[in-house]
């Protein structure tokens, strides 16, 4: 007679089974009711605060809202397995969770790379900042990947069905004449919500980080510089803020700061254009700073979670 000592591996299997079970049970709907309430919260946060003057609350609010309809479709399909609820396994209700699941899933990873590219432009063309970075075109933006998520996931309305399985039950599954459809569909997808957003979140977040640090050692040396090849384009940064003027300038520091501000009316060349002579430059104000930094961390989580395993 056979047991569980003579078969270790059936007693461990059990164990994993009944373990995976208690997360399907438990775990799932604590996330869902976390999820859905933190991500409401953050949309009134971005809305009906001072916050919904900054651009980035937009995309911030539309990514909060598109990630609690994710968390909606998957506690629904929780309660159908759970409960024993059939509404899933429904023409109407199959079609409906399929293609708010696809659109609100694609339309996260977008927004997230929206933030993320608005974020770059803020750092690395300063002087592009108040004709790109605007609520305006925050809204243009976060409008326009609404209609393209829609447009791009509406197969699923089409491909998605009750399928009757082997065993005889119904379930919600890709219709079989759509399967070869599907394949390519599916890689499709994977280049536009995976590989694609990836490499632009790395690229960009990797030139912000970069910009960040620039202004962080030019900023403790209490210096601008605006060309490393040229010595006379280093001024005082006090002297610039007109925090600290000498009473008396000589002509040639006159013309250096006259050379130096010339410089600095024209187009970045790079990012050591960040600390311009105005209280409105983007990283001067440890406000701005910290936003960067916070949409970094967010981006690049977002990033890390989006690697294939």
């Amino acid at each position: 007679m056979s047991t569980t000592k003579d078969h270790p591996d059936v007693s461990l299997c059990d164990r994993l089974i009944d373990f995976f079970d208690l997360l399907h049970i438990y775990f799932i709907p604590s996330i869902v009711l976390v999820g859905v309430l933190c991500n409401m919260l953050n949309l009134v946060v971005f809305k009906s605060t001072y916050l919904r003057r900054r651009s980035s609350s937009y995309y911030l609010a539309a990514l909060s809202l598109s990630d609690a309809c994710f968390l909606v479709t998957l506690g629904l399909i929780w309660v159908g397995d759970t409960f024993e609820v059939d509404t899933f396994n429904k023409n109407g209700w199959c079609q409906s969770v399929v293609y708010l699941s696809t659109t609100s899933s694609f339309l996260s990873v977008w927004l997230t790379v929206g933030f993320t590219a608005e974020r770059f432009v803020a750092v690395r063309y300063p002087l592009l900042k108040s004709h790109i970075c605007t609520v305006a075109k925050a809204k243009m933006v976060v409008l326009g990947l609404v209609l393209v998520s829609l447009l791009l996931n509406s197969y699923g309305i089409f491909t998605a069905g009750v399928v009757l399985r082997s065993n005889g039950l119904e379930s919600c599954d890709v219709k079989p004449h759509f399967r070869d459809v599907m394949k390519v569909i599916t890689v499709a997808d994977s280049v536009m919500t995976l590989i694609i957003p990836s490499v632009l979140i790395g690229v960009m977040n990797t030139v912000i980080l970069h910009c960040l640090i620039k202004f962080r050692n030019q900023f403790k040396l209490g210096v601008v510089e605006n060309d490393e090849s040229s010595p006379s384009n280093s001024i005082p940064m006090a002297n610039l803020q007109g925090t600290s003027r000498p009473q008396n300038l000589t002509s040639n520091t006159a013309d250096n700061l006259r050379h130096t501000s010339t410089n600095l009316s024209g187009p970045p060349k790079d990012c050591q254009n960040l600390v311009r002579p105005s209280p409105h430059s983007i990283l001067v104000t440890k406000t701005q700073r910290s936003v960067t930094k916070m949409l970094l961390l967010t981006s690049t989580i977002f990033l890390v979670f989006n690697m294939p395993r």
